[in-house]
């Protein structure tokens, strides 16, 4: 009975540690992007957040290194974990940030451009298409970095493609999750930041490794 007790209130403590420190890790870089876009006003502020945007993919691709090493093993070895996790995957994860924040870019600019056109009707549905597949693909690939660092990345975008669009309710979720912590990590950044981002992360974690499930090694896949 206190061996069990024992166990549970380390895995508590443990997921707690996880939570705290990674939430710490990511939220600080991240804070001044929240508060740019929070504070400013867009129309002179755009650039910068177009330069600092990209930035945010390694961080996300460290997170969810922390997590699969914290599945896998139940190390809570955080900060290690985390520095590892992005300087094996911080190339490749910078690329998946320019290359998803350079389409969302051009993704809402046209979409400004065909507002008020006669064509918007049609247009804009398919832009928001393209624009919702470029995210939730470019977290999937994030997270098969961070599971398999040295996976190729040309390979990963094209599995990440096909299985987060094949497992789309899940990333649907994902993206719900993701839009609700976004809106208030807007409105209340310390809370959101300091309390809620890893929780959202993980869940976009879970569902992307749970859609990744046929290409990961068999090691490295979570239980059904």
């Amino acid at each position: 009975m206190n061996d069990s007790f024992q166990r549970a209130f380390e895995t508590v403590t443990g997921m707690a540690y996880v939570i705290l420190m990674t939430n710490i890790l990511v939220g600080i870089p991240v804070l001044p992007i929240v508060l740019l876009y929070a504070t400013t006003d867009l129309g002179f502020s755009w650039h910068a957040l177009l330069v600092l945007m990209p930035f945010v993919a390694p961080l996300f691709a460290a997170a969810f290194g922390v997590m699969t090493r914290f599945s896998d093993t139940g190390q809570t070895t955080v900060i290690r974990t985390f520095i590892a996790t992005l300087r094996a995957t911080f190339r490749p994860a910078l690329i998946v940030g320019v290359t998803a924040t350079a389409v969302l870019a051009i993704v809402i600019i046209d979409v400004g451009i065909v507002w008020e056109s006669r064509w918007g009707a049609l247009v804009i549905p398919i832009l928001a298409t393209i624009g919702v597949v470029t995210l939730i693909t470019s977290l999937t690939v994030l997270v098969a970095l961070a599971v398999e660092p040295e996976a190729r990345l040309r390979l990963a975008w094209k599995a990440s493609l096909a299985l987060a669009v094949r497992r789309w309710y899940l990333s649907a979720l994902s993206l719900v999750v993701l839009s609700v912590f976004a809106g208030f990590a807007i409105q209340q950044p310390a809370l959101g930041l300091g309390l809620a981002l890893t929780p959202a992360l993980y869940l976009v974690w879970a569902n992307a490794r749970y859609s990744l499930r046929p290409v990961l090694p068999p090691v490295m896949a979570p239980a059904a």
